[in-house]
């Protein structure tokens, strides 16, 4: 069963930048907007109580604003220490200017747990 919601205006996330909403029955979801693609994931950090979208995004990477935590927003893997779990993704497009989820298909990728590697080294895009 799907549950396709409406998000908002597209023209709301610059390329490179990220945007948190509210949705009914999913809690926050934050937008990426990367390269050109649509990428969205749960807004709230694996390991800690934090927005998601009040850190930074660099490339396809997220980093929590509590511990530094990153996340890939394609997948939701952890990329390092101290976040070892991943987050939720969602699939997400644009239709007629308007960014939509579908909430129902959210999946977090058992491939992705556990971090890939500690903090101190470089970033996967640099």
């Amino acid at each position: 069963m799907s549950n396709v919601v409406p998000l908002g205006d597209a023209s709301e996330i610059a390329e490179g930048e990220m945007k948190a909403f509210a949705v009914e029955g999913a809690g926050r979801i934050a937008v990426y907007r990367v390269e050109g693609g649509w990428f969205a994931t749960d807004d709230l950090c694996s390991h800690a109580v934090a927005s998601l979208t009040e850190g930074w995004l660099e490339g396809h990477t997220v980093i929590c604003p509590a511990h530094s935590g990153e996340f890939d927003v394609r997948s939701g893997k952890a990329l390092c220490f101290p976040a070892t779990r991943p987050i939720r993704t969602y699939p997400v497009w644009v239709e007629d200017g308007r960014l939509i989820a579908d909430i129902s298909a959210a999946r977090t990728d058992p491939a992705a747990s556990g971090a890939g590697r500690q903090s101190g080294e470089g970033h996967p895009n640099g």
